[in-house]
């Protein structure tokens, strides 16, 4: 068999070794490509989280203690920065920070996310009514907030409730829902107090004041008692999503 020309073996192999090149210039294109995709990916992860855990955070509303404002099933925006840094701003509370970085009390009115201090883990979502060295009371269902007692007016009534708007001393109103006489549950805690809020603490209560278990009610009762500023996750800023009617984008 003849041997194929030096010429020709020369070209194959000059062939040869510039599909390899080609191959190996694809390999280090495909390399970069997905090198820049993992660093993006990565980018776009930390950017989500720092915005979930400093920014905002979606919650779904679990029960009816916030009615007639929020209802059961609606999703919520709260703004994670008004109160400051915590470890609970972090998905799963990790414990990175102690306590609270640059805090700040929330305001009468606020609806605010907390952790329950029964546990430290699960979220709850009621209103402000009373901050640190306040005095709080009810007499009647009503709040006494340093020896006042909140102005009410009835706005719509039920078979069942009465809804109200409450007026705080800064003006600042909000409606609430109270079940009628012959509808009252047994117990209620229609009264209560006085007592003071210690520091650093906040006194919160319910919209819905007879299907809510809130600070009217020590964690021995089963409720939460005067609330730690490091429990608190955010202040819910509005609906995202109203599961009832058509309430997207209205303040709580």
């Amino acid at each position: 068999m003849t041997a194929p020309p030096p010429c020709v073996t020369a070209k194959r192999m000059d062939s040869i070794a510039a599909t390899r090149q080609a191959h190996e210039e694809k390999t280090e294109r495909l390399r970069a490509r997905l090198g820049r995709a993992a660093r993006l990916l990565l980018v776009a992860m930390i950017a989500a989280l720092a915005l979930r855990g400093f920014v905002f955070e979606p919650y779904r509303l679990p029960s009816q203690s916030m009615q007639p404002g929020l209802q059961p099933g609606d999703t919520i925006f709260v703004a994670k920065w008004p109160y400051g840094l915590s470890r609970h701003n972090l998905p799963l509370s990790p414990t990175l920070l102690a306590g609270r970085l640059a805090p700040k009390m929330p305001e009468r009115g606020d609806v605010i996310v907390f952790k329950t201090p029964r546990d430290g883990q699960t979220d709850l979502v009621k209103r402000v009514i009373a901050r640190g060295g306040d005095q709080i009371a009810m007499r009647g269902g009503r709040p006494i907030l340093n020896g006042q007692p909140l102005p009410r007016t009835v706005t719509d009534t039920t078979d069942n409730h009465l809804v109200l708007r409450e007026t705080l001393p800064s003006g600042r109103s909000f409606p609430i829902q109270t079940a009628k006489a012959d509808q009252k549950p047994v117990p209620t805690r229609a009264d209560f107090g006085p007592l003071t809020v210690p520091p650093g603490h906040v006194f919160l209560l319910g919209d819905n004041r007879d299907a809510s278990t809130d600070s009217r009610y020590s964690i021995a009762e089963g409720g939460i008692g005067f609330v730690p500023l490091d429990l608190v996750v955010g202040r819910v800023d509005h609906i995202l999503y109203g599961r009832t009617s058509p309430r997207a984008g209205t303040h709580p």
